[in-house]
């Protein structure tokens, strides 16, 4: 039993750590509200450089419709994704902001010095009515207030967690 044991858990060790795929961010709307707002990742060391998606929505946010889940597996793969994105917006000092193509050679070589660290998002309904506001993110990397579980001031039944385990980043949005 314990060899048994033993080899389960080293097989677990190798395919958790053969996987090549790093900055790992699912985005998961368990709701009827669509979700929009400001997607950001930066280095978590000195904080530029800072990458934003480029927005195809018409509001200029990043959104994720109700009951949907995307995933991003890397910068460079983004447009490619259920929500895709196709050009990020990368800051690298103050003032200094450029647009790059998603499979543009200068996004895959920032990736490995970026870490998802915030969405700043709202709630919004099938009328349009917003209806809350949630700053989710990892408090050890953005330079702001974030939180890593919320719950709606006006729909209280609406809940969001930031889930990280080492490179891979989860976030839930539940409706009860």
């Amino acid at each position: 039993m314990k060899k048994i044991m033993s080899f389960t858990l080293f097989l677990l060790g190798i395919l958790s750590f053969s996987q090549t795929q790093d900055n790992v961010l699912v985005i998961s709307n368990h709701t009827s509200l669509t979700i929009e707002g400001r997607l950001i990742t930066c280095n978590p060391v000195n904080f530029y450089p800072v990458v934003k998606p480029i927005s195809t929505n018409p509001s200029g946010l990043f959104t994720v419709p109700p009951h949907t889940e995307m995933k991003f597996d890397s910068f460079d793969t983004s447009g490619t994704a259920i929500i895709p994105v196709y050009q990020w917006a990368v800051t690298t000092s103050l003032g200094n902001t450029a647009i790059y193509n998603y499979n543009d050679p200068y996004i895959t070589s920032i990736m490995p010095n970026t870490r998802w660290a915030f969405y700043d998002f709202r709630t919004v309904d099938s009328s349009g009515v917003v209806w809350d506001g949630f700053q989710m993110g990892d408090p050890n990397i953005y330079p702001a207030p974030v939180n890593t579980i919320q719950y709606g001031l006006q729909m209280p039944n609406v809940h969001a967690e930031w889930i990280q385990f080492a490179d891979y980043v989860s976030l839930h949005v539940y409706e009860n």
